[in-house]
């Protein structure tokens, strides 16, 4: 007794992945609100534009120094090494403050928009950093650099340009993270999406 032949069924059709994707990324588009994507994108853009041009002076780095400056006063009665150090920790010790207050707010979006506020002067002090053994940024008239002084007295100037690579490196992580937070929270709320999707149908 002769065995009925197999049948082979056919093989599944491959599936493009574009088109499992396109739904998705529409439906992330049509739960933006437009405010929070316009700002998020011009932000990205100028951070970008920082991060990748780090060394020239940026309108930015204005308000920056002004915390800079701020923090050497804050940190003077904890010797003259946290004075010295107390510019760094001044330029990070802000954006920090105000990143963890807008999380714990649940302002989430402003938290990211001042996250990469954080990456931006993270750029700023790897270019000090990094300027430490041939001084040549300028500094105000009669002040120290204060990354030559730091790094002279740890002994670590012949890693300037290592520690200058890791602060930057940072920041992009800053950057990175905090770009990626805006859009995401550029979402709608449930009441405003809903109006949303009725506004576009008309």
């Amino acid at each position: 007794m002769s065995t009925p032949p197999l049948r082979m069924s056919p093989p599944p059709n491959p599936t493009n992945p574009l088109k499992q994707f396109l739904p998705k990324i529409r439906r992330f588009v049509l739960q933006l609100n437009p405010f929070y994507a316009i700002g998020a994108i011009l932000i990205t853009l100028y951070a970008l534009y920082c991060a990748l041009s780090p060394q020239r002076w940026h309108i930015i780095d204005g308000a920056n120094f002004l915390f800079h400056e701020a923090g050497h006063a804050i940190f003077r009665p904890f010797g003259i090494f946290m004075h010295f150090l107390g510019g760094t920790l001044g330029q990070l010790f802000f954006p920090v403050v105000c990143t963890g207050y807008f999380a714990w707010e649940h302002q989430r979006f402003s938290a990211c928009v001042t996250m990469i506020w954080l990456a931006l002067n993270l750029f700023n002090i790897s270019v000090y950093a990094g300027d430490a053994v041939a001084t040549q940024l300028p500094i105000i008239e009669g002040t120290t650099h204060d990354w030559n002084w730091m790094l002279t007295r740890l002994g670590w100037l012949r890693h300037a340009r290592l520690i200058s690579w890791m602060i930057y490196l940072l920041g992009w992580f800053a950057f990175l993270v905090g770009t990626a937070g805006m859009y995401y929270y550029s979402q709608l709320p449930l009441l405003e999406k809903d109006e949303h999707h009725r506004w576009l149908q008309e």
